[in-house]
């Protein structure tokens, strides 16, 4: 007798069971998706089902932040922060309370993402958190929104015990329109630790700063390569013709790295001054050093160069090195060179074809982006991911319909180039653009 009244009460209870999980087992197809989704980590793809059903995205994603998976919760917020609807920011702030600190980091880029400047409230406390890296990511989103309201949280982020929240302070004070930060990077890129001192070099250039030419003009007879290779490159960023000189001294440097950067940063300084050693540069024995001496003679566009560069492309054997040679020419009057730099798109070595159209991108030669579209099917990732990039700075009319149809595309990073590009041009009517395909 007992044992059936067990039975009996095994079985209301699995009934009793079944009719809770029913409700929730039987999940319309959309949720499906959306849980594989959360399943393959692509936000991508979730942003593609955003267009399609709106809300419905957004509230599933909001409830993976609840979810028991520490990575469910960090793929959910980096989701709503990407799909950036204003409905999602609640979640995120919650998410600030994470008891995992990943969780935390990912709800605060995800606020910066996100833009919203009403969310500065919740995120300038956040700077006090434990973990040097939420407190880093909390940086990144003041000034990714980049709101004046931020500037003394991050003034007090730019004292933190870590230098990366150091680093990252000093990048969004200039991001939200404060420059506090110059001195002391400057005082950085010259006394602290070979790591810091990069960073700190990088930032310079990045912000273009006048007043840290002197500090990084020292810095190219630093014996470390990297350090004077970076150098050479924010100076070339700052773009100051005091800097000739120095930068153009590093030709003669034994470290293949440090002249190609020097060749490069003269391009982008630009001075009649820099056309000289870049015509000596076509010498040099490595082909990256010949290869950015002729796309900064391009650059410059000094009509004394094109003998040198057309002799250079006559006895050139590397096809790389032709490709920016023949572009150079191209920049200088030479309507021919062009031809060589087309007639290389179907160069056997992906390589070589990726170069004929980064530069094809940098000549911005609209006539030759019929030539690109082709491309965008390449064999090469690599290639694919360079015709993209390349119809980026293209005219709307001719790149908006194959960036687009690039969203289609098996590689994840080149689908989110494509929709980065997007996105970067069009805002969020991207979405109404991809709701009218």
């Amino acid at each position: 007798m007992r044992s059936h009244q067990a039975r009996m009460w095994t079985r209301l209870a699995s009934f009793a069971i079944m009719a809770v999980l029913l409700p929730v087992l039987s999940c319309n197809e959309a949720s499906k998706t959306l849980r594989r989704e959360l399943k393959d980590m692509d936000w991508y793809r979730l942003r593609a089902l955003y267009v399609a059903q709106g809300p419905t995205v957004v509230d599933f994603l909001s409830e993976g932040l609840k979810s028991r998976s520490t990575d469910i919760r960090c793929f959910a917020a980096e989701a709503l922060g990407k799909i950036g609807d204003p409905a999602g920011k609640p979640a995120l702030l919650a998410g600030l309370k994470d008891r995992k600190w990943r969780v935390r980091r990912a709800c605060a880029l995800a606020l910066g993402d996100m833009g919203d400047k009403t969310a500065l409230r919740e995120l300038c406390p956040a700077a006090a958190d434990k973990r040097y890296e939420v407190r880093v990511a909390v940086a990144r989103a003041l000034g990714a929104i980049g709101d004046k309201g931020a500037t003394d949280a991050l003034k007090k982020l730019l004292q933190d015990k870590s230098w990366a929240v150091r680093l990252a302070a000093a990048r969004s004070l200039r991001l939200v329109g404060d420059r506090s930060e110059t001195k002391a990077l400057i005082a950085w890129a010259q006394k602290a630790s070979e790591e810091v001192r990069q960073a700190a070099v990088f930032e310079l250039g990045e912000a273009k700063e006048q007043s840290a030419v002197p500090a990084l003009v020292a810095l190219l007879k630093n014996p470390k390569w990297n350090v004077a290779e970076g150098s050479a490159k924010s100076l070339g960023a700052i773009g100051s013709a005091k800097a000739t000189a120095p930068v153009a001294g590093l030709l003669k440097e034994e470290d293949v790295n440090v002249r190609a950067a020097a060749a490069e940063a003269l391009g982008k300084i630009g001075t009649p001054a820099a056309v000289p050693p870049l015509v000596a540069a076509l010498d040099d024995w490595d082909v990256d050093v010949r290869r950015q001496a002729a796309k900064s003679l391009g650059a410059i566009e000094d009509r004394t160069a094109a003998q040198p560069l057309a002799d250079l492309l006559e006895r050139e054997g590397d096809a790389v090195v032709c490709i920016w040679t023949a572009a150079a020419l191209y920049r200088m009057g030479t309507e021919n060179a062009l031809d060589y730099v087309t007639r290389e798109l179907e160069h056997q070595n992906p390589l070589v074809r990726l170069n004929a159209i980064e530069a094809i991108a940098w000549l911005r030669h609209d006539a030759a982006v019929p030539q690109i579209v082709p491309h965008l099917r390449d064999g090469s990732h690599y290639v694919r991911l360079a015709s993209v990039r390349a119809l980026s700075v293209m005219p709307e009319r001719l790149a908006r319909e194959q960036l687009t149809l690039a969203l289609n595309e098996s590689r994840e990073d080149v689908r989110r180039e494509a929709f980065q590009i997007l996105h970067e041009r069009y805002g969020r009517k991207v979405f109404d653009i991809l709701k009218a395909r």
